[in-house]
């Protein structure tokens, strides 16, 4: 991989895990009305540990590339521990449980995605996508802290959270992917 374009290909495989593990997640909460804790939980959960294995899978299968740790920490260690937790207690039915796992979680993922953003080259096509991602799931974190602690609220403002991002991250996959077409046919003119 060439160097300057190893954080667009990482960005890109990650994005399509994002919209992968996104996709179901959005559609449920959606189209269904969830106002079920234990429900919530359970989709939540599902999403968080899915969402965590697969940017996972992604970083390990591109063989650790340098420079994601904290991204990976902060982002797919946090989402299957919280995932995992979620699950577990899912039949308790907490909504407390539900809105903390989402804010902690948002911190947690938005935050590291912002630093990931920031640690980026300043003329690297990916800088602007990951400090937008990590503002914009810091945000959700923040809605979810505000609004009134009911299910159908919360799951409401994580299923257009993760519309949002679906739609985002397929757009940056598409922008990163014409990056390297011009790059490498440069390098092809050049040759």
């Amino acid at each position: 991989m060439t160097d300057s374009l190893e954080p667009v290909r990482v960005s890109m495989r990650l994005n399509v895990a994002t919209a992968v593990s996104a996709f179901p997640f959005a559609v449920i909460t959606i189209f269904s009305r969830l106002d079920d804790a234990t429900i919530a939980l359970l989709v939540w959960g599902g999403f968080l540990l899915l969402s965590g294995l697969l940017h996972t899978i992604v970083l390990l299968g591109m063989g650790r590339p340098r420079g994601w740790w904290t991204w990976w920490v902060g982002h797919s260690v946090s989402a299957v521990t919280l995932g995992v937790l979620a699950l577990w207690f899912a039949q308790t039915g907490s909504v407390a449980l539900l809105t903390w796992s989402i804010a902690v979680w948002a911190v947690l993922a938005g935050g590291s995605s912002l630093v990931q953003g920031f640690r980026q080259d300043r003329r690297s096509p990916v800088r602007s996508d990951w400090t937008t991602l990590g503002g914009g799931t810091l945000f959700l974190g923040l809605l979810v802290v505000i609004v009134p602690p009911e299910v159908y609220w919360m799951m409401g403002l994580a299923g257009v959270w993760a519309a949002m991002v679906i739609v985002f991250v397929i757009i940056a996959t598409l922008s990163a992917r014409s990056v390297i077409a011009q790059h490498n046919s440069g390098q092809e003119e050049g040759v």
